[in-house]
């Protein structure tokens, strides 16, 4: 793994590099400028693992070479003013940094425009209209827009905002504090610096190479550490190649900027040997190198600037960086010691054979540490912000008594370390592992399961590099060598170009798809358009209202108009390929019951499709239609049966059904004649895999979009659902906060006893253990988080007598133990169809019940309910042994997906836009939202007066972190042509008429681009 963290503006992010802060062996005390600034040089120029090395063309500016050393105060003074942009020798300012408004002088933007808003209703007129210039009224819209994306953090510029007042006619001091609007003004001349001083980039290697190195006598780790040494410098050559250019002349506004090329890039190497110590006791052994890159390049022209495209292509690049550095290191560990690899099945990595994980695992101890405190499935940010969290201090060791240390380590865990040397060191050149043939890359790197395109439709030439040399077991020759793969790989029939995007200054610009997306996308596509209006499963007016008219009497209640217009639709319609959006609580469960009446009395078979088997299972019991796993429709379809019979299939939560899987269902449902609805939202739960096909048949077809919500029966929720749905992310979560339904806390655990505390005080209010389940959801993104809050809450479970005392601890694989007792809330994860085994009701993943009774020898009876049922089954020692049950109290939101509950506790850490808003909107009565400082890199809490500020300052930094990437089509970026004639006939069907063009065998389509 490979990362790059940008220095920005503050200059200890350099220091804490410089003066051996960054990684892992730093000493406790921090540059002073003083006697201790004395003491880091000594440390770092003589007695670190290795003084620091220059690495980077750029050198030659300043007479120096790559590969020379520093050796005093002199040249880490040097690197400083290099890192502030000017020259190392007479400080003169080579790049000028990039400056802003100092934050001082902005003010919130949400009283003036409050201000202005009354004062254009009270005059019966648009706010714009208020503005005699119009950039007065430009600066008013962009106000307008950053409160809606930035809600209550949004501030802007003083004298903005004084321009826009003063021709509202509004007075300043009426809107802001004295105080604030006079040290706004006294520094609105002030300007801060912004830009970036450059990049540090971490080169890691498997976690085997790193114990090798650790157990190996001392002259054939000298050796092993020069080899990756040179690893690095061959890999930052690479980045140098690709990053280390300049731009000239402005881009954007219909102008592209101009690659410029350099003397290359100036940048030092940190070399670490070992992790940082934990409890007090000797890092594990872990080679890694900090490579330290300047933001500041001279260009052939002669001129000196910032890095080209403000280092995008350092972070474009970062991986198949990490991933050529591990090549290179397999190729010549192998050539000169004869080392095998094995790919490790959990993490994908590459590892020495022999080296097997409960070896490695015994210099893990930083890795766990940080697991331990922040979760094993927290993202790559939270890992680095809990390391830097966790640090201890590490002394100066010389590596002959680290050596002995760690193999004293091996020994007592129970190791034959001359045995693992022997074994790993002597298998000679002729055990040196080939090339995969270039079909056997392509078939890996295009894999639609583990390969590129697995969960992403378009992927650029870096990705896919990375991935060649990931397929690699005895690594590449040079990168030279890696090029060529790539080359190879994308000309196989595998490979679809697509039109580059992006600015054309950057390197390896071109991106790509898999021939099986393009064809996915196109047999939906072709259906959809083919099939609009062909009189698929199509219901006789008079008995589809007879039956809507029985449905609703039946109900005792009338649909809404939109749910009677979309019914009308599905019924009459005729289109074999349907969808229905909805917003989530929009009574989407309740259109299906209507559609299936009408349906019904018409004697058509109606069968439903779901991701999950619960989901499935709550179909049936909700709409009342027969419903399978989507993965089960497929197997059938598979064995050759198809849909013959089926004259609809609905579809739920159909945006999640990823277009490989929606395909397969469109052929077949093409072939037997079957309608297929899906109905689903695309703001919800993206495809596992990749989707997008949803909402391009929904635009296709011109598909009904039901929008009322019809499920939170509070204000406050509903407002702010519909802010979100409207883009207002920020704007959302600062509603629920003004209204106390956003919880913070500095730590996570903190964070976790809040939710904990919460559910409690809910659980309290109910009697019935089944009610509690069925009401109450407390929900996270990550399965790390879930365990968490599974543990206190059944603590508060246990010690509010809601348990028996009749726990047994059964035993787990691989180590551990579930303890379940009488009273217990737990979760299946595990499908178990016992039914067609004649064994009782089937158990279901997904299913959450309540333990009746536990016994060491039969397992653990659960109960749940179901479609009003109480029902119940045995789960073995052997099935809990297997994982098929866990402690259920807690569940992610992606388990939780389809289901209603009156109050839902929601930890937000670590979900995105598409999991946070499903979460939000589960619930009847409320939602609340669980944060912690802790999860969110750039939220800085030192100086909080309270606990309003620590939720407000929280929200605007959880807003910066919920990513919100669309599915899309990459058929729309190949422009393959649809016929001309689909939007009359979209128009007409929807019209009720015939449609025109839109007939089955219609005109045939100009296939993709393949290859290069």
């Amino acid at each position: 793994m490979a990362w790059v963290t940008t220095l920005g503006p503050d200059p200890t992010q350099v220091e804490y590099r410089l003066t051996g802060q960054c990684g892992c062996d730093a000493h406790a005390h921090a540059h002073s400028h003083g006697d201790a600034d004395d003491l880091q040089v000594e440390y770092r120029i003589k007695d670190a693992d290795r003084p620091l090395q220059r690495i980077g063309g750029g050198w030659s500016e300043f007479g120096q070479a790559p590969g020379s050393e520093f050796a005093g105060k002199a040249d880490l003074e040097a690197m400083r003013r290099i890192m502030a942009g000017c020259h190392p020798v007479t400080g003169e300012v080579l790049v000028t940094p990039k400056e802003a408004v100092d934050p001082r002088a902005k003010l919130a933007a949400r009283p003036l425009v409050d201000a202005v808003y009354a004062i254009a209703d009270a005059a019966h007129m648009p706010a714009a209209d208020l503005f005699t210039s119009a950039a007065a009224a430009e600066r008013f819209a962009r106000l307008e827009r950053g409160l809606l994306r930035d809600g209550e953090a949004h501030h802007a510029y003083v004298r903005d905002l004084e321009v826009i007042a003063e021709q509202a006619g509004v007075d300043p001091a009426m809107l802001w504090d004295p105080a604030e609007l006079a040290t706004a003004r006294e520094h609105a001349d002030s300007r801060v610096r912004v830009g970036n001083r450059g990049f540090d980039t971490v080169l890691n290697m498997p976690k085997s190479m790193s114990v090798l190195y650790g157990l190996v006598e001392d002259r054939t780790a000298a050796e092993i550490e020069e080899i990756y040494l040179d690893c690095v410098r061959e890999t930052v050559a690479s980045l140098e190649e690709w990053a280390g250019y300049a731009v000239a002349g402005h881009h954007g506004d219909g102008r592209s900027a101009a690659r410029v090329s350099t003397s290359g890039l100036i940048a030092s190497i940190t070399l670490h040997r070992s992790a940082r110590p934990v409890d007090g006791r000797m890092g594990d052994p872990h080679l890694h190198a900090h490579v330290m890159i300047a933001n500041m390049v001279r260009g052939e022209d002669g001129k000196w600037r910032a890095l080209g495209a403000g280092g995008r292509d350092l972070h474009r690049h970062v991986a198949v960086a990490g991933e050529l550095a591990k090549a290179r290191m397999r190729e010549r560990l192998s050539r000169r010691f004869g080392v095998v690899w094995t790919r490790d099945e959990r993490t994908g990595e590459w590892e020495i054979a022999g080296f097997d994980r409960d070896v490695r695992d015994v210099f893990s101890s930083r890795s766990r540490q940080i697991a331990d405190h922040v979760g094993r499935d927290a993202s790559a940010a939270q890992a680095r912000a809990a390391a830097r969290e966790l640090a201890q201090a590490k002394s100066s060791v010389r590596q002959g008594h680290a050596r002995r240390w760690w193999r004293r380590v091996a020994r007592e865990a129970g190791f034959d370390v001359d045995g693992l040397l022997d074994g790993a060191l002597s298998r000679g050149a002729a055990a040196r592992q080939p090339v995969p043939s270039v079909d056997e890359l392509a078939a890996i790197v295009w894999d639609p399961e583990t390969g590129v395109t697995a969960h992403r439709k378009a992927v650029s030439r870096p990705q896919i590099m990375a991935a060649v040399a990931a397929a690699c077991p005895g690594g590449v020759v040079s990168a030279s060598h890696l090029e060529v793969l790539t080359d190879a790989v994308l000309s196989t029939g595998r490979a679809v170009r697509l039109p580059s995007g992006g600015p054309r200054h950057l390197s390896n610009a071109d991106r790509w798809t898999s021939a099986d997306i393009v064809e996915a996308e196109q047999a939906i596509i072709t259906a959809a358009e083919r099939r609009l209006g062909e009189g698929a499963a199509v219901v006789p007016a008079g008995a589809a209202e007879e039956a809507l008219r029985r449905f609703e009497a039946d109900r005792g209640f009338a649909l809404s108009a939109e749910q009677r217009r979309t019914a009308e639709r599905l019924l009459r319609g005729g289109h074999g390929l349907d969808m229905v959006r909805g917003v989530a609580g929009s009574g989407k469960t309740t259109l299906m019951s209507a559609a299936l009446a009408g349906w019904s009395a018409a004697g058509l078979r109606v069968e439903g499709a779901a991701t999950a088997a619960v989901a499935a299972a709550n179909l049936a019991a909700e709409s009342g239609i027969t419903s399978h796993t989507v993965a089960t429709w497929l197997r059938r379809i598979e064995s050759g049966e198809g849909l013959a019979g089926v004259d609809v299939l609905v579809v739920d939560e159909a945006a999640m059904v990823d277009d490989r899987s929606m395909s397969a269902l469109v052929k077949a449902a093409d072939a037997s004649g079957t309608k297929i609805v899906g109905i689903g939202d695309p703001a919800q739960l993206r495809a596992v895999g990749v989707g997008g096909g949803f909402k391009a048949v929904h635009e296709i077809v011109a598909g009904e979009t039901l929008t009322e919500n019809r499920r939170q029966r509070n204000d406050v929720d509903r407002a702010a659902l519909a802010l979100w749905l409207a883009g207002g992310r920020a704007t959302a979560l600062h509603a629920w906060g003004h209204a106390g339904r956003v919880h913070a806390a500095e730590r996570a655990h903190e964070a976790l006893d809040l939710v904990a505390r919460g559910w409690w005080k809910d659980r309290q209010e109910l009697s019935d253990a089944h009610q509690a389940v069925g009401e109450l959801l407390v929900l996270a993104a990550r399965n790390s988080d879930v365990d968490e809050l599974n543990m206190r809450m059944r603590a508060l479970a246990w010690a509010g007598g809601h348990l028996a005392d009749d726990e047994v601890a059964f035993a787990l694989r691989g180590g551990g133990r579930l303890a379940l007792a009488s009273g217990d809330v737990v979760r299946v994860r595990r499908n178990d169809y016992r039914s067609r085994r004649g064994e009782g009701p089937d158990v279901l993943n997904g299913f959450r019940g309540v333990v009746a009774e536990v016994d060491g020898r039969r397992g653990a009876r659960v109960e749940w309910r179901h479609e009003g049922e109480t029902l119940s089954a045995w789960v073995s020692p052997e099935a809990i042994a297997r994982g098929d049950l866990s402690h259920g109290y807690a569940m992610t939101i992606a388990a939780a997906q389809g289901l209603t509950c009156e109050r839902a506790h929601v930890y937000g850490i670590g979900a995105e836009a598409h999991s946070l808003y499903p979460a939000m909107s589960r619930s009847r009565a409320r939602a609340d939202l669980y944060l912690a400082a802790q999860g969110l890199e750039s939220v800085d809490v030192r100086g909080v007066r309270n606990d309003g500020e620590l939720v407000r300052r929280l929200i605007d930094g959880y807003a910066r972190t919920l990513t919100d990437r669309d599915d899309t089509m990459v058929s729309d970026e190949l422009e393959i042509p649809r016929r001309a004639s689909v939007k009359a006939a979209v128009e007409q069907a929807v019209k009720g008429r015939k449609p025109v063009g839109a007939r089955r065998g219609g005109p045939p389509r100009r296939g993709p681009q393949r290859g290069l």
